[in-house]
């Protein structure tokens, strides 16, 4: 009865993340925190009881599912509190515990909020999104590309063909890695956020598809 949101599976669709505002350990009856939940498919292809993830994920403060890696092997995860808009971390599944988040580079988590992330198939770009100023107008998608050092380059705005004066969210790159998925309220819009697509091409991101009706509608 309490809101379950922010899915992320991997590929092959048997491991599933979500959010949750359902009580749990860390939340207080005043304020329904975020934790986050996952489920594994069973031989019978049905989903098993959702479980709580670790309680290093886990805490007081809200902690939701925006990204996940291709492999499943690591987690993308939204944290605030009092103290700062919205950062993102990662976190690594290490045998059968997933490790403690780490906060992103600098070039990606600023005083602002930074709302959903991805990788590219081969994890040398990063998407994120992030509503700092300078941007076209309220939450942008940015990238970062990984340096011969291992360190993340300065974000880069994905440029006005995608990012609008409206919002942009929920950033995720096809495995094949040509096709950015993302919502916004912008572009060929039926209302409110719409999912939209665009291929890279000969470096170029196209106009932006909506995905259509009955994906997109009027809410």
């Amino acid at each position: 009865i309490y809101p379950d949101y922010g899915p992320l599976i991997d590929l092959d669709e048997s491991l599933l993340f979500f959010t949750s505002r359902r009580p749990g350990p860390h939340t207080l009856e005043e304020e329904r925190t975020e934790d986050i939940y996952f489920t594994l498919k069973s031989d019978s292809s049905k989903w098993v009881h959702s479980q709580i993830l670790d309680t290093n994920i886990n805490t007081s403060m809200h902690e939701a599912t925006v990204g996940l890696s291709f492999d499943g092997q690591r987690i993308f995860i939204y944290k605030s509190d009092n103290q700062n808009s919205g950062d993102l971390y990662i976190s690594q599944l290490e045998g059968e515990s997933w490790s403690n988040p780490e906060p992103l580079s600098k070039s990606v988590n600023s005083r602002y909020q930074e709302s959903s992330a991805c990788f590219s198939p081969d994890e040398r770009t990063l998407y994120f999104v992030s509503n700092r100023p300078n941007g076209l107008g309220g939450k942008d998608i940015y990238y970062c590309v990984k340096q011969r050092n291992g360190q993340w380059s300065s974000a880069m705005s994905i440029g006005q063909g995608i990012n609008t004066k409206y919002d942009e969210d929920g950033v995720y790159m096809h495995p094949y890695g040509k096709t950015l998925f993302f919502s916004s309220q912008g572009h060929d819009n039926l209302g409110g956020y719409d999912i939209f697509k665009s291929r890279l091409e000969d470096g170029q991101w196209t106009t932006p598809q909506n995905l259509g009706y009955p994906i997109n509608t009027p809410g």
